[in-house]
């Protein structure tokens, strides 16, 4: 089954995003800061997508990619998101919050593993 982590600590957005993926057939774990994000990674394996916020409490975005450098796991598929309106693009695949449901499944079919 295709694996999907969100790591955000906007606990609504995530369980939405969750639910969508589920029903795409995604299996899903939320993980509410990017420390949790890595600790469970680092006791998986397998391919994953990941979800992360770029703004969260203790370890944000991009102190997690720092994170999954020193990791020793199969391949993973990244994707930022970020929410306010005052927040600045700060990578080039990056969605802004909220999103709609079409965009939420569309949003996955990246991060679809190819047999």
């Amino acid at each position: 089954m295709r694996q999907l982590y969100i790591a955000d600590s906007n606990a609504d957005f995530a369980n939405f995003i969750a639910t969508v993926a589920r029903r795409d057939g995604w299996q899903v774990e939320i993980c509410a800061t990017g420390r949790v994000l890595l600790d469970k990674l680092a006791a998986s394996d397998g391919p994953a997508c990941l979800l992360v916020d770029v703004n969260m409490p203790e370890m944000d975005g991009p102190q997690v990619i720092e994170g999954l450098a020193v990791l020793e796991r199969p391949p993973l598929r990244l994707r930022f998101i970020t929410t306010g309106s005052n927040t600045s693009i700060r990578a080039a695949k990056l969605l802004a919050k909220p999103i709609g449901w079409r965009l939420t499944t569309t949003f996955t079919n990246p991060c679809r593993w190819r047999r």
